[in-house]
């Protein structure tokens, strides 16, 4: 029957209908699915792009902060270094000036150096022939010293002779008795008793500074009044 071709072909076209509705709609739904995650994915990655953001804001900050650091800290050295450079020009200079005058006190100190020593050389030479002078004087005194200490010598030697023959004089005195009043006993003269020790050491040293000072030889008669020969007599 035709009306019945119809109405199957019509149904079958509405079943084919409804399936692509279904289809449309599933592919719907997945779209919508799709644009949800896109959404969220869009969400999530303008989060990290404003955190990406405000870190390069931060960096920024930071860089031009490191920059102005850097920029005072270059100053700074250049400063420094235009400070240390006219110290070392100032240094320089002085050291300059310095060597300069203590080259013209050397040259100074060595002319007058020079000066003296010529001075000294001349007053040397003068002083040498004044010496050689004195030593061909001295020469000439030795002759006469020489005569002088043979004329002592005898001297000495006379001196010597009476010195022994008084020695020989005090001995006998020394060996001599002396009674003693009412003891018949022999007082003897000992040497350790404290007067006589040193009157006998002070006539010794008496003839010594005689011999040395003393040319001629002195009279015997002159030695008695000394405290030691005084005593004995």
């Amino acid at each position: 029957d035709p009306r019945e071709l119809v109405i199957s072909s019509l149904r079958t076209q509405i079943s084919d209908l409804f399936s692509q509705v279904n289809l449309l709609n599933s592919k719907l739904v997945q779209s919508y699915d799709r644009v949800s995650t896109l959404e969220e994915t869009l969400d999530d990655n303008t989060e990290r792009l404003r955190a990406i953001e405000g870190e390069r804001m931060n960096l920024e900050r930071e860089k031009s902060v490191l920059e102005m650091e850097r920029a005072k800290q270059e100053q700074m050295v250049k400063d420094g270094r235009l400070v240390e450079r006219s110290a070392m020009e100032s240094e320089l200079s002085d050291l300059s000036a310095n060597l300069f005058s203590t080259a013209n006190e050397m040259v100074a100190t060595e002319r007058q150096l020079r000066a003296s020593v010529e001075e000294s050389l001349a007053s040397t030479k003068a002083s040498n022939a004044l010496l050689e002078k004195q030593l061909e004087a001295t020469r000439l005194q030795l002759g006469g010293a020489e005569r002088e200490k043979e004329i002592l010598r005898e001297q000495a030697g006379r001196t010597e002779k009476e010195t022994e023959e008084l020695r020989k004089a005090l001995r006998g005195v020394n060996s001599s008795n002396v009674m003693s009043q009412g003891t018949g006993g022999i007082l003897r003269m000992m040497n350790s008793h404290a007067p006589y020790k040193n009157e006998y050491l002070g006539f010794l040293a008496h003839l010594r500074g005689m011999v040395t000072t003393t040319p001629n030889v002195p009279a015997v008669t002159s030695l008695l009044t000394l405290p030691f020969l005084a005593r004995l007599a």
